[in-house]
């Protein structure tokens, strides 16, 4: 399980780094082990590559949320996207938990920073539902650098509020 980025910097999507770059394939890889399946980083990343305009930016923007839909469909994965589903109509909290593993692309602002300077950027983590976890039942993989577990929460819905603007929802099954 990768929980940083930092942990796999020496790995290259396109243009870009994975330190930088790197949260999709990141994203990707945790969601198979989550559901006990395997792909090495250097496949998944090479099959986000081959996917027609499947990296943004040559890779200095990371890869498109449609890339990852056909990674998981090729493996014979039902796969439920939305492209900016609006908070006010879906619930992160049920679409976690009627699926095997989420996978969420969000913009977050950091607002004491200006928009060239490090105030914007974009992410994708893994989520998944432990129904039996008191404390916290949605694990969250890869949100943060230098992560060294997943972070728990009692709601998606509410984590989603503070800050951030979805972008994509991956429902992996």
């Amino acid at each position: 399980m990768i929980y940083s980025q930092d942990t796999a910097a020496d790995l290259r999507v396109g243009l870009g780094s994975t330190a930088k770059n790197g949260c999709g394939w990141i994203a990707a890889y945790n969601t198979f082990l989550l559901m006990n399946d395997f792909m090495a980083p250097e496949v998944i990343i090479i099959k986000l590559k081959s996917v027609w305009f499947g990296l943004r930016l040559f890779g200095l923007w990371g890869i498109r949320s449609c890339s990852l839909v056909k990674l998981f469909k090729s493996k014979g994965y039902t796969v439920k996207h939305k492209l900016f589903p609006r908070k006010n109509r879906v619930s992160f909290d049920d679409a976690v938990q009627t699926s095997r593993v989420l996978i969420l692309e969000y913009i977050w602002r950091n607002p004491s920073r200006r928009f060239w300077n490090g105030g914007v950027g974009g992410h994708y983590v893994a989520i998944r539902y432990v129904p039996e976890d008191p404390e916290g039942n949605y694990y969250i993989y890869a949100e943060g650098s230098g992560d060294t577990e997943p972070r728990r929460l009692f709601s998606v819905d509410d984590w989603v509020r503070k800050q951030r603007a979805v972008v994509s929802v991956t429902e992996v099954s």
